[in-house]
């Protein structure tokens, strides 16, 4: 397995994977590590009881409309955290 940037690089590239460039592979691990905070804030008020902070289901619903497939995150206080569906139709929630 590879130990630094630069042989994984040679890793995915001599495997036919994507070799991303050293500032565009560091704009993506911040924008994974970003998300990784937001999630984690949505999991500990799902955990806590809390209402789910509005700009972590932003990021996490914003990270998941570029997968068209995958039902929004929602929170109510009637239903809690919950996916909707893809477009929204009345009482219909799924428990996430």
């Amino acid at each position: 397995m590879p130990g630094t940037p630069l042989e994984a690089r040679r890793w995915r590239a001599g495997r036919g994977g994507a070799v991303l460039q050293p500032g565009l592979q560091e704009m993506c691990a911040a924008q994974r590590r970003a998300l990784r905070e937001q999630v984690r804030a949505l999991l500990a008020s799902h955990v806590d009881g809390r209402p789910a902070p509005t700009s972590a289901l932003q990021a996490v619903n914003d990270a998941m409309t570029r997968v068209p497939t995958i039902p929004l995150l929602r929170w109510d206080q009637a239903h809690g955290l919950h996916r909707g569906d893809l477009w929204p139709s009345p009482g219909r929630h799924h428990r996430v």
